[in-house]
């Protein structure tokens, strides 16, 4: 439906002419047209006709526009599902044939050194908890689309979550050639609301994903923070790599979404990650966002309230 209304400031009734702005519904609510009609001198009726015929043409093309628009924002979204499925048929691929092959070579008793045995299991137990953080992250992102996942929420103090984190991801950490620090302030820490199992996901997403992108840094840290911001608290999790591209930081915390970037093409990922991080940090009513730091790095804050 198009609504008719005259716009303000147009020449009073019974003047020759009229100005009326277009407001169409959505899912074109962003479009308006402003249409100024002329009575023809000369042309009597025809006069309208034609100011009818063009009003229509106008509405037309605008309705075009529209319909162009959002198709291309629609065939954009299935792009990134398809390379969203693509990568996650990689990153299911990737570790279950590891496992296999290792599982395959253990059972066989192809290992005889003991070392290598033990750095065998490790390879398999590291490559399960792979899997096992890339289907969580798929399960808890479909339950947050359909609305239908529980909230537990509790006001506690977050320090000894943080901690619990540090001491979950560190063997990850330091298997990946990092050294993980953690900064939490020790005392005056308000209480703030918060969900734990939802809380540990988002940092452990974090965590991974700086593991994951700062690869290539000089420093090989990872720093996650826990401070006192006013009446609330202010988690942090730092890198030392290269950062998102400014024309990407808007977009970061979107699904399937993955940075256009020559070090983002050769890393693995599934774009998952940071939209889960913004889908649960929302869910318990905490603001997150990510900048590059001016010294070096990425930052992402998780601001949470009481």
């Amino acid at each position: 439906t198009v609504a008719l209304e005259p716009v303000a400031g147009a020449p009073p009734a019974g003047s020759a002419e009229r100005v009326d702005r277009h407001r169409f519904a959505a899912p074109f609510e962003e479009l308006s047209a402003r249409l100024a009609l002329a009575a023809l001198p000369g042309l009597g009726g025809a006069g309208t006709v034609y100011a009818l015929i063009a009003a229509l043409l106008l509405a037309s093309v605008l309705g075009l526009a529209a319909l162009y628009r959002m198709v291309a924002v629609v065939l954009r979204y299935a792009e990134q599902r398809g390379n969203f499925v693509a990568a996650v048929t990689h990153e299911l691929r990737t570790p279950l044939t590891a496992i296999r092959m290792y599982g395959e070579m253990l059972r066989d008793g192809l290992v005889a050194s003991e070392g290598k045995r033990d750095e065998y299991h490790r390879h398999i137990t590291a490559e399960s908890e792979r899997l096992t953080r890339l289907v969580n992250n798929v399960l808890e992102l479909s339950r947050l689309e359909k609305g239908a996942r529980p909230t537990r929420l509790e006001v506690a103090d977050l320090a000894p979550v943080v901690r619990e984190v540090a001491e979950l991801v560190r063997p990850h950490v330091d298997g990946a050639g990092f050294t993980l620090r953690l900064e939490v302030e020790e005392e005056g820490l308000p209480p703030v609301r918060f969900e734990r199992d939802a809380l540990m996901q988002v940092l452990v997403n974090l965590v991974d994903n700086a593991v994951k992108y700062a690869d290539g840094a000089a420093t090989k840290e990872i720093v996650l923070g826990c401070r006192r911001d006013g009446d609330g608290v202010r988690l942090t999790v730092r890198d030392h790599g290269p950062g998102v591209p400014a024309r990407s930081l808007r977009r970061i915390f979107e699904p399937f979404y993955r940075a256009e970037s020559e070090l983002v093409r050769r890393r693995r990922g599934t774009g998952l990650g940071l939209a889960l991080v913004r889908g649960l940090a929302e869910e318990m009513g905490a603001r997150v966002c990510g900048k590059n730091l001016a010294e070096g790095g990425f930052e992402v804050e998780i601001a949470l309230r009481a």
